[in-house]
């Protein structure tokens, strides 16, 4: 899912630090570990004056994995797009693009099997794979008309990450 916001100038950097609370929130409703990284130039693509990762912490493989990246591009992609604004003076003026992913889904998955030692795996005879725990269950309680359960529904399916969930129950057995 990606976040994509056009703002004048002089908001860009307010609405940057609202799109990184923005991630940070849906981190903590999930209850994972995770940190805020604020990248240094050499880290960053060429087009972003500024750049926060999210990273979430991976136990199986004891590293910290991005799921989230949030940019500020100022004028670089208005620019290309000839995208303006005209500001109170009537001049036109380049507006700038802010973009960010707001959580790479099968890392969540991942790290919600990792991170959620009070869950519970359930396997049914047709294959079907169902993950219980405090935190995703309220989540997908809480979602309008329980859309994201079906989105975790097919990501599990598209990713085949019942492998994973599988080695998770029997090291849990």
């Amino acid at each position: 899912v990606e976040i994509v916001r056009v703002e004048k100038p002089e908001n860009s950097y307010a609405v940057l630090e609202e799109m990184v609370e923005h991630v940070k929130g849906l981190l903590r409703a999930l209850e994972l570990p995770y940190r805020q990284l604020l990248l240094c130039g050499g880290d960053m693509g060429f087009s972003s004056a500024m750049t926060y990762d999210m990273e979430v912490f991976s136990a199986a493989q004891q590293r910290w994995l991005e799921v989230s990246s949030i940019s500020n591009f100022e004028t670089f992609q208005t620019n290309r797009l000839k995208l303006r604004y005209r500001g109170e003076d009537k001049k036109p003026r380049l507006a700038h693009t802010l973009n960010g992913s707001a959580l790479a889904l099968a890392r969540i998955v991942a790290a919600i099997l990792e991170n959620m030692a009070d869950g519970v795996i359930i396997t049914d005879t047709a294959g079907a794979v169902r993950l219980i725990n405090t935190a995703a269950t309220r989540l997908l309680n809480t979602a309008p008309s329980n859309a994201l359960g079906r989105s975790f529904a097919q990501v599990v399916r598209h990713y085949q990450i019942i492998d994973l969930w599988q080695q998770c129950r029997v090291d849990h057995e």
